[in-house]
């Protein structure tokens, strides 16, 4: 994920905004200036140079800092350079005082506007004190900036020191009592703080440096943007999902169609074997096994019974008759009386024969030599209702 940082310097509300755009693992990949137009990047920060923010913990009636923004302004009006409806505010709320960061209107909608006519819509708006780490409990963070020190007192507190001398630095102590200094860059420090320990540690970058979400002065626009993010990849995850599940669909049906075209091939190569073994023809056995296995469901199923299983056997039960290779002629079936023709059937059925097929239903009549007639009739079971 790429990230476009852009610096507002506090020289001047007219001054050049810098840029620099950095990779996923934080190395710089491109820097310029307001000149040239920055390059797309799926996040934009905004960083305020330190010294366009004030920080503040305001004197809040209960229940007020429930009206956020409103009443803000005027709870800190008497030590504001400007009109309170000219600010910005990011109001943290730690359980015990709300913490405010103040900052400008005009700047930022300069600048906003400008990247707004670049194609860039900014997700985060931080202060540049924010860039230091957090000090130690009991201590400061400081680092040597061109026009001052900033300085930070903790998670949601730092000012920005102008150069005045030690008087200043003293009249800080005596109010904050810091126990040690962390120091960020090589700048000795103040006269009046020397005597304190101190850590040292490279001087943050605003380019790649991590900033403390303390404050953000654009979370409703970036709660807006991740939750239209939030919603787009949920709708394309579903997409892809909806997508999957119609590929699995049609490969199960794929499947399922595959193995009804199996099952019909076994079907049909059994009964041709079947009939094959029985001394049916296979070009002319198989028509006319398919024939009366169609007719004989159609009209067991009128009956109630079930439509397969009982042509076969009634081809078993003649069996003797059939054994010759084309023994069997012809199979004729109207108004439920099955007629076969053959070559050398015989006569009369044996009894054992019409015994196996009555068993099954059929009824067995000889009414010409080379023919025998069944006649269906469903075969009633013991204890079966009438």
């Amino acid at each position: 994920m790429s990230v476009l940082r852009v610096y507002l310097p506090a020289e001047s509300v007219d001054a050049e905004w810098r840029w620099a755009l950095s990779s996923g693992l934080g190395a710089v990949l491109r820097e310029g200036d307001g000149d040239e137009p920055p390059p797309p990047a799926d996040d934009c920060e905004l960083v305020l140079a330190a010294g366009l923010c004030r920080f503040a913990e305001p004197s809040l009636p209960p229940g007020a800092a429930r009206q956020g923004e409103s009443v803000l302004g005027f709870a800190l009006e008497e030590g504001l350079l400007n009109a309170p409806e000219e600010n910005r505010y990011s109001l943290q709320s730690t359980g015990r005082a709300p913490q405010v960061c103040l900052t400008a209107q005009a700047p930022l909608r300069r600048i906003m506007a400008s990247l707004s006519a670049a194609g860039q819509s900014v997700t985060r708006i931080v202060p540049e004190e924010l860039c230091l780490p957090e000090p130690p409990a009991d201590g400061w963070t400081l680092a040597r900036l061109d026009s001052g020190w900033a300085l930070r007192l903790g998670y949601h507190r730092a000012l920005c020191v102008p150069l005045l001398g030690d008087a200043l630095w003293h009249d800080l102590r005596a109010w904050a009592s810091p126990a040690q200094i962390l120091l960020c860059g090589d700048a000795p420090l103040p006269a009046a703080l020397q005597d304190l320990p101190v850590t040292h540690r490279a001087r943050p970058d605003w380019r790649t440096a991590a900033v403390d979400p303390a404050y953000d002065f654009a979370a409703g626009r970036r709660r807006w943007r991740q939750f239209g993010r939030q919603w787009l990849r949920i709708a394309r995850q579903a997409g892809m999902a909806l997508l999957a599940l119609a590929l699995l669909d049609l490969t199960l049906s794929a499947g399922e169609l595959g193995w009804l075209r199996w099952q019909q091939w076994r079907m049909v190569d059994g009964m041709t074997e079947a009939a094959g073994r029985m001394g049916v023809r296979q070009a002319v056995g198989e028509d006319v096994l398919n024939q009366a296995r169609r007719q004989l469901a159609v009209e067991r199923t009128r009956h109630g019974l079930a439509q397969d299983g009982d042509f076969l056997p009634m081809l078993v039960a003649l069996q003797p008759a059939l054994t010759e290779q084309g023994a069997l002629r012809r199979l004729r079936y109207r108004h439920g009386e099955l007629t076969v023709e053959g070559e050398t059937l015989p006569a009369e059925v044996a009894p054992a024969q019409r015994s196996r097929l009555a068993a099954q239903g059929w009824t067995v009549t000889v009414p010409a030599p080379g023919q025998v007639t069944l006649l269906f009739a469903p075969v009633r079971r013991e204890g079966a209702r009438p």
